[in-house]
C-alpha cells in the first residue's frame, strides 16, 4: 500500500497538531483516498483541527 501522505513529514505534523488548518484541498484530498488518509483525518479532528468551510 502506497500513499503520500507520508512524503512530507513536515506537512503530517504540521495538520496533525493544528500549526496550519486544513485547506479545501486538504479536505477533499483526506477525504476521498485510501484508508490511511481517512484515519489521519479523523486523527485531526480529534486533536481539533477539522475543515470549517469557506471563510
Amino acid at each position: 500500500m502506497s500513499t503520500h501522505l507520508f512524503d512530507d513529514p513536515k506537512w503530517l505534523f504540521e495538520k496533525l497538531f493544528g500549526k496550519k488548518k486544513i485547506s479545501a484541498s486538504d479536505h477533499s484530498y483526506l477525504t476521498r483516498n485510501g484508508v490511511i488518509e481517512k484515519v489521519f483525518y479523523g486523527l485531526c479532528g480529534l486533536f481539533g483541527n477539522r475543515y470549517n468551510g469557506p471563510k
